[in-house]
Parts: structure tokens; sequence; C-alpha cells
């Protein structure tokens, strides 16, 4: 396998970086698929990782003072509000990774895509949730999710209870208005230390160089069974 750098990773390529689960419990967590955009080391989800109010009712606080902010930057046990008795979004990245994720001033480490990062990359035809998340939708929506399902995503800059949907089926983009405490997609985006090693896994896809173990002499000689 090949090693590179995040800085160095194709704009477009993919990246499994981190792992979460619908399931509140951390042993079912799976990795999740980032997509580069722009420049140098922004990644976006691939797929829309979670259907979560984005505070609490009446409330259009920017999205750093919002319930899902604190959960998308919490490594924990989950904040209070609409989350399913979740796990914190970081709770199952290693050390490593967390480290590795950039902090973004005010913004904290994750963030939310604004209408600009829609323009970074082209998301036409990736508008679709993950597998797992299917039948939530439909049980919190009451809707199923098909080709003509507008999945409408969470954005850092919408201050008011604006939002934008796309439709998966063309990435046309809908204009709505939504209340702070209905169920939206959410779809992190962070960026992470270019200087970040990574290993070719596949075609245009990488993941993050875990450092190898280091055992000092008396480990080794025991392991070996002469101590």
């Amino acid at each position: 396998m090949s090693v590179t750098t995040i800085g160095e990773m194709p704009q477009g390529s993919l990246l499994m970086f981190g792992s979460y689960s619908v399931d509140p419990k951390p042993e079912y967590a799976e990795p999740i698929i980032w997509r580069k955009i722009g420049r140098l080391s922004r990644f976006i989800s691939e797929y829309v990782l979670e259907w979560l109010s984005m505070d609490v009712p009446e409330t259009d606080s920017e999205f750093s003072r919002t319930a899902l902010f604190t959960f998308l930057n919490g490594s924990g046990a989950t904040p209070s509000g609409n989350f399913y008795n979740h796990y914190e979004f970081l709770h199952c990245f290693t050390d490593l990774e967390r480290a590795s994720i950039l902090e973004a001033g005010c913004m904290g480490k994750v963030e939310l895509p604004c209408s600009v990062d829609f323009t970074l990359y082209e998301v036409k035809n990736r508008c679709c949730p993950t597998v797992d998340l299917i039948p939530i939708y439909k049980e919190r929506t009451g809707q199923p999710v098909g080709e003509s399902t507008p999945i409408s995503y969470w954005l850092s800059d919408q201050r008011t209870t604006n939002t934008f949907s796309y439709m998966p089926a063309n990435g046309a983009r809908l204009d709505r208005a939504f209340n702070r405490q209905d169920f939206r997609g959410v779809r992190p985006i962070c960026s992470i230390k270019p200087d970040t090693p990574v290993v070719s896994i596949g075609l245009n896809i990488y993941a993050v160089e875990e450092p190898k173990p280091v055992s000092t002499d008396s480990e080794l000689y025991e392991f070996l069974g002469l101590k």
C-alpha cells in the first residue's frame, strides 16, 4: 500500500476516517466515508449519517450555539434533546483521529456544510442516506426514502428556520423552511491536518495510517516467554 498524506490526496477522492452508528451502542459503529472537497484538507461525509433536530423549538441561534453543534463536537454521552440516547459523534473515533481534526475556531472541529460547500465539489447523486438510516427516517418522518424523496440537510449558514433540500435523483436544490426541532439530514464537514499520513486501500480511497505499537524489551521478552 502506498503512503501519502491528507494534503496530497486528490480532490474528490474518498477517505475512511472515524466510525459512527445510528445505533447508540458503539460496538455497532462502522467506518465513515468522507469525500475531499475544496482545497487541502476539507472533507464532507459521503452520505447522510443521521436525521436529527438542530435545536430545541423556537430557537434561531447560530449553529455554534445549538445542541447539534455540541453533539457533533462531543466524544462522550449524548447531550439532552432529541438524540435518541446516542453517544456523541466523536465517541467512536480513535485518539489519533480526534487529534488529526483541525480546530475551526468558534465552529469547533466538526461543522455542518454551508451552502457554498455544495459548489466546491459536485454532489449530484450523492444525497443518499446510509442504509441503516432508511427505516429510521421512515419512523421519524412517516415517509419512506425513494428516488424522488427530497433529502434535506441542515446547513451551518442558515441562522433562521430556512434550510436547503437536495433531490437524490437529479441533485436539484429546493429552498424550504423547517423548524429547528424537525428531523433533517446531518452530513458533517471537517478539516484534517494536511500532514496526516494515509495509505491507499483501493481505487481513489484512503485510510489514516495508525502508528505501529512500540514494545519495550521487557514486554517483548514476556511475550516470547523469556521472562
